[in-house]
């Protein structure tokens, strides 16, 4: 499309916005694709139709379509990871005795015993969990919302993976 003919469509299609949160649109590149299509009469299907088995997981507030054989996230949970390394801390501060108890250390970070209690337990994570979660290969479904709010973690690493969906 010339400049001469994007000058004439442009003030009637740059009033057009985009919902929130999408991506802008390049409407002279959407135009100029308008007008090849109808200058070589090509056909044009925009119907695009994709089969695969898929299941949808949530995944704290948000849905997920997991692909079987491919339900790996693709990058680091920097909340799952530090969740994990607060495990780690508050037991080396119960077992050095800088905590006496997990209602004293709830006091001294000031949070809520119930939230405190299930932290430390995440210290005695099987390795292999641990590595995954660390390179983003963690199952899907494995957050910090299941850590915390799940059932209680087993101590065998085999029952855990089986609990946490990476056996």
């Amino acid at each position: 499309m010339s400049d001469a003919e994007w000058a004439f469509f442009e003030p009637f299609i740059m009033g057009i916005r985009q919902p929130n949160g999408r991506k802008p649109v390049d409407h002279r590149r959407v135009l100029d694709g308008v007008f090849w299509i109808a200058r070589t009469c090509s056909p044009f299907d925009a119907t695009v139709v994709i089969e695969r088995a898929v299941t949808f997981r949530r995944r704290g507030v948000e849905t997920r379509i997991a692909i079987p054989g491919r339900e790996k996230t693709l990058a680091p949970d920097a909340k799952l990871i530090a969740l994990i390394t607060q495990g780690h801390r508050w037991f080396a501060e119960l077992r050095d005795g800088r905590s006496e108890s997990v209602r004293d250390l709830a006091r001294r970070h000031g949070v809520d015993q119930g939230d405190v209690s299930r932290v430390p337990p995440l210290a005695f994570l099987a390795p292999d969990i641990v590595e995954a979660i660390i390179a983003g290969q963690q199952p899907v479904e494995l957050t910090v919302t299941a850590l915390r709010r799940g059932p209680e973690l087993p101590a065998s690493w085999d029952a855990q993976r089986r609990m946490l969906g990476s056996a």
